[in-house]
C-alpha cells in the first residue's frame, strides 16, 4: 500500500513536466526564431507523459 501511495504522488508531481511543456510552447512568441522550441515542446509533451506512465507502471509493480 505504501508503494501504491508514493506512485500515486510520483504521478501526481511529474504532471507537471508535461504541462510545463505544454505551457512554453504556447508561451513562446509566433515568431520563425522560436518555432523549433515551440515544436520541440509540444512534441515532447506527449513523450513526457508516456515516460510517466511507464514509471508509474514500474512503481505499482515492485
Amino acid at each position: 500500500m505504501a508503494s501504491l501511495k508514493f506512485a500515486v504522488v510520483v504521478c501526481g508531481l511529474g504532471l507537471v513536466v508535461p504541462v510545463g511543456l505544454l505551457v512554453v510552447s504556447w508561451a513562446l512568441p509566433r515568431r520563425r526564431r522560436y518555432t523549433a522550441g515551440r515544436v520541440t515542446c509540444a512534441i515532447l509533451a506527449p513523450l513526457a507523459l508516456v515516460g510517466l506512465f511507464v514509471l508509474y507502471a514500474s512503481l505499482i509493480e515492485t
